[in-house]
């Protein structure tokens, strides 16, 4: 689980293609460099939790974090999560660990199952992806993720 002592590793970490970056992985590097910390720490009922997998040397290769969230339309009210995102750093996109899975895959494994622990039976799970960025999709997609609508204009709501 990611700590106020990983600060200067989420400062210097990359997702975005050095040259011509997508609007999304801008977004994300952006978030983790200068604010996902300070999101960590802060004292919410929101319950952020936040996973990082590093090499044995222990370089950031990707951080994925979830929060709880409540869905006012169902009766009664239900408490779900939302992976708040996932970020593979740059150097390690469409690579594979040791074991054959890919970096992505293991990060988001890592985070679903923790947030599994802090739901109930019949849980809702969300995410938010920009509309364009098919790759992160295709993850959710291939983690059980079935439904998506859209949401703000650009960015579509999964889960």
């Amino acid at each position: 689980m990611a700590t106020s002592g990983d600060a200067a590793a989420f400062s210097i970490f990359t997702c975005t293609a050095p040259r011509d970056p997508d609007l999304w992985d801008l977004e994300v590097e952006e978030y983790v460099q200068d604010q996902a910390i300070l999101w960590l720490a802060q004292p919410s009922g929101a319950d952020p939790r936040m996973w990082v997998l590093t090499t044995a040397s222990g370089e950031l290769v990707a951080i994925g974090a979830h929060h709880q969230e409540m869905f006012w339309e169902s009766a009664p009210e239900h408490l779900g999560r939302r992976v708040h995102f996932v970020a593979v750093g740059t150097s390690y996109q469409g690579s594979c660990a040791p074991d054959g899975r890919r970096y992505s895959d293991i990060i988001l494994e890592k985070v679903i199952d923790d947030l599994l622990l802090r739901l109930p039976q019949d849980p809702v799970v969300t995410a938010v992806v920009h509309g364009s960025n098919t790759r992160s999709m295709a993850l959710f997609f291939r983690h059980g993720f079935t439904s998506t609508a859209v949401w703000q204009g650009e960015y579509v709501v999964m889960w």
